[in-house]
């Protein structure tokens, strides 16, 4: 299901218009937040083998409905189905004009990658094609965000929320709070698409960033004065034993509430920027002759910190304590903040072509290709002598 979702935000990112790509790529990460809290009310109610067998059904409904789906022009035009592009397209952006300068800019870039002619060059010349700035640099790119995102916490406090909320003491249902996270998450995701439209990218990245650094740098100090009380000392997480009647627990059992408030303001932050805009982004960055081995590596190693990450928690917590694994999800995320301000690029609206440029750009490409906008410049001249 998982590989499905990654192919999905390929398949969406070469069908859309720029300007949509940071919507469209939203709704992938909506569905996955609606998913969880469904599952999550399912689970309330439920036995785990009924919420199975409920979700049995959605694969079958998804398969029927990918038949219906036309092919990516971008895929038709990398393999010289000019025509099939066009007919594609034009049932995608319903017009013939716009149909036809979409084909003249995916054939231009069909003939600049030929013109590398990668295939016939030594085996030292196409890894140099291929670990270069190029494709390496938004790969890395991609692979960092998603490193940041899966160890910011987010999965970690999703997979063990109820335990979280019944080791902080809460004075609500557990389960009511679980489900609670998950409706924030939704409708803060729900947000998220519609802010994607009218902030960059690293805008929103950062601004979630720092909501997510500051709200589990709260929820650590809060456990860390829980924890240094004598009376608290023997609690874990997976058996919480706390008892009133020191000065640390009374003046604790007045700010019960900071827990559910911090994870709500986490969530909330997590699902407006490192939650959705990792997913899309890096797929804009890659280009698409490189696309889907490239962006399998990164989804691959999403899944692998997701992995590592939540396996991790519980040991964190033996060995860290509750305070010191929320400040170690603060810090990264603090880190990947800093990250993003500095090497992640702004690709909203741009075209394919001018995302490769800001690439070509920085790295020493081993062909020699004009730079400078020449070749855009004659792409435009093309363009107008169409249109």
């Amino acid at each position: 299901m998982s590989k499905m979702f990654y192919w999905t935000q390929v398949y969406l990112c070469e069908i859309v218009e720029p300007d949509l790509r940071g919507v469209s790529g939203s709704l992938p990460s909506l569905m996955v937040s609606t998913g969880i809290l469904c599952i999550w009310c399912l689970g309330s109610v439920l036995d785990w083998r009924a919420v199975a067998f409920t979700c049995s059904f959605f694969p079958i409904f998804v398969f029927v409905y990918v038949i219906c789906l036309p092919e990516s022009p971008v895929w038709l035009m990398a393999k010289g189905r000019q025509p099939d592009a066009y007919k594609c397209l034009v049932w995608l952006r319903n017009q013939s004009q716009e149909a036809e300068q979409e084909c003249l800019r995916l054939e231009y870039l069909r003939e600049r990658r030929n013109s590398r002619d990668v295939g016939g060059l030594s085996i030292k010349i196409c890894c140099t094609y291929i670990f270069g700035g190029r494709v390496l640099k938004p790969l890395f790119i991609g692979m960092t965000l998603f490193f940041v995102q899966q160890f910011s916490g987010s999965y970690s406090i999703i997979f063990y929320a109820t335990l979280i909320f019944r080791y902080a003491d809460h004075f609500i249902n557990d389960y009511l709070e679980t489900i609670a996270l998950g409706f924030v998450r939704t409708m803060s995701t729900l947000v998220g698409i519609f802010l994607v439209n009218f902030f960059t990218r690293r805008f929103l990245l950062i601004v979630s960033g720092l909501i997510m650094c500051a709200s589990t740098g709260i929820l650590g100090a809060y456990f860390w004065f829980r924890e240094k009380d004598e009376v608290f000392g023997n609690s874990t997480m997976i058996s919480p034993d706390f008892t009133s009647g020191s000065t640390t627990s009374e003046i604790i059992s007045h700010v019960e509430w900071v827990p559910l408030v911090c994870l709500i303001v986490f969530m909330f932050g997590y699902s407006i920027g490192f939650g959705i805009i990792p997913w899309f982004l890096m797929v804009e960055l890659l280009p698409s002759d490189v696309r889907g081995w490239a962006s399998s590596i990164g989804y691959a190693f999403n899944q692998i910190c997701l992995f590592t990450s939540v396996k991790t928690f519980l040991d964190m917590i033996d060995v860290l304590d509750a305070h010191g694994t929320f400040w170690f999800y603060s810090g990264i995320v603090f880190m990947g903040v800093v990250f993003v301000f500095f090497f992640v690029p702004e690709t909203g609206n741009l075209h394919e072509a001018e995302i490769e440029e800001i690439f070509e750009k920085r790295a020493d490409q081993f062909e020699d290709i004009d730079l400078d906008g020449t070749e855009e410049d004659e792409f435009d001249v093309v363009a107008d002598s169409n249109f």
